[in-house]
């Protein structure tokens, strides 16, 4: 009888038929980052360390099946921590983790298989098969069979810490070396090497790996659980200096790009001088149409300003505007002049005496355009138009 395919499997089935295979190993997450700009822009914490737990397969039939992005998943702690609180389980629990990525990687790798048989032929699947595709693409932790495997985990567990509080082991025996008053001593015994191994070993003696490996480990020989933190310790300022050097090399090229950059504003600015011409000062020719524009919204500005305190006349405005100029209202409501970015600011914090906005700063009034829009337009002109000769 021909055997099932993936895509002829429940997610039960294919769970089921599939062993994980494991490892945990802990990482400081500054040299693992995706890129270098994250790995320089990313902050400094010597204690940032991830568990980081690595699940592939053992040699199945339907191994050979997966598409080569679900052979191997890696999952570090933090990523498994909003599942496992969602299963029960303790998010803290090295073993808690691991069930959550063999359970995720599970249907991670289901879920690719289905995929890549759906991309690569028109056959439609079975509604079993249909069925847990949907109910894994909603919610994969509420599937039965998640919630069995979790049910399953937490009986063996109960019964492992019952079975040992009904035989209760022997207590271990402890380091006498005061270095290592916490550490457990444990006995060994080595088989003797075969004549194949010990050809192999010989054969090692006379490579270079061999003895650069065992020199690095004999380095790393503590004698003491404070040789443990300097070494750690020392292994963070690498990583801290690497980043500096990294950074420094970013500063080197931004600031030589940014000496390029200012050359040709330089020669820019140079040139359009030359093309529109200077005044005697060195300034910019002022800009007319800036000029016009901001002329004929100070004059609407006024007026709805007027009617909205229900004045009649510039001087009205000065007797109900503290510190403000029946002059100055006159020109700007003629077009004559524009008040210039520090003196609007000033004016727009002056009290209302009367009326419904008394004691309220101008600001507060409700005009057409509005006092901020006003401040914008006159901060981008940058002018003041000279008295006319009237005035």
């Amino acid at each position: 009888m021909e055997a099932l395919k993936i895509h002829d499997l429940t997610f039960a089935q294919f769970a089921l038929a599939m062993v994980p295979c494991w490892g945990i190993y802990q990482t400081n997450g500054l040299d693992v980052q995706p890129s270098t700009a994250q790995w320089l822009a990313s902050l400094w914490d010597s204690a940032d360390k991830r568990v980081t737990i690595s699940i592939n397969w053992q040699d199945t039939p339907l191994k050979d099946e997966l598409p080569p992005a679900a052979l191997t998943y890696r999952f570090n702690d933090l990523s498994l921590q909003a599942s496992a609180l969602a299963l029960g389980l303790d998010a803290g629990v090295h073993a808690d983790l691991r069930l959550v990525a063999e359970l995720m990687a599970t249907r991670n790798a289901w879920f690719s298989a289905i995929d890549h048989h759906c991309g690569q032929s028109d056959e439609l699947l079975s509604n079993d098969v249909a069925q847990d595709y949907v109910r894994l693409s909603c919610n994969w932790l509420q599937h039965p069979w998640v919630r069995v495997s979790v049910r399953r985990y937490k009986m063996e567990q109960a019964n492992a810490k019952a079975l040992l509080a009904k035989n209760p082991t022997a207590a271990p025996e402890m380091s006498s070396n005061p270095l290592w008053p916490s550490t457990q001593v444990i006995y060994g015994r080595c088989d003797p090497l075969t004549p194949q191994e010990e050809a192999q070993h010989q054969a090692k003696l006379d490579g270079i790996d061999y003895w650069i490996t065992k020199f690095e480990y004999a380095d790393k020989c503590w004698s003491s659980e404070f040789d443990i933190y300097a070494w750690e310790a020392q292994c963070d300022m690498d990583v801290a200096n690497r980043k500096i050097t990294g950074l420094q090399e970013i500063i080197d090229k931004q600031q030589a790009l940014i000496r390029e950059f200012e050359r040709v504003i330089k020669v820019n600015k140079r040139r359009e001088a030359e093309i529109n011409g200077t005044d005697k000062s060195g300034r910019p020719p002022k800009l007319v149409e800036r000029q016009e524009v901001t002329l004929k919204f100070t004059v609407r500005w006024v007026q709805s300003l007027m009617d909205t305190l229900q004045v009649s006349s510039c001087a009205k405005l000065e007797e109900t505007i503290c510190g403000s100029s029946q002059r100055n209202w006159s020109r700007w409501l003629s077009a004559q002049a524009v008040p210039t970015s520090k003196s609007f600011a000033i004016l727009q914090a002056s009290k209302i005496t009367r009326g419904r906005y008394e004691g309220q700063p101008l600001q507060a009034v409700q005009t057409t355009p509005a006092s901020a829009d006003m401040l914008k337009l006159i901060r981008l002109t940058g002018v003041a138009l000279k008295q006319s000769a009237s005035a």
